[in-house]
């Protein structure tokens, strides 16, 4: 089967992207980013007191 350039692999990215978890978190008043684990989010409390999860 040939697929085109412009399907090349959407399909499998999309589930992939769909399957890992994404918490929102803010580290001060200015700067947010994504974690991938309550683990991670905990590292980055230590760091920045202020830190809280957003969604």
């Amino acid at each position: 089967m040939i697929r085109s350039k412009t399907t090349k692999g959407k399909p499998a990215k999309a589930a992939a992207v769909a399957a890992v978890p994404r918490i929102k978190v803010q580290l001060d008043h200015k700067t947010m980013m994504v974690v991938h684990s309550m683990a991670a989010f905990k590292m980055w409390k230590k760091r920045y007191p202020l830190a809280k999860v957003i969604a």
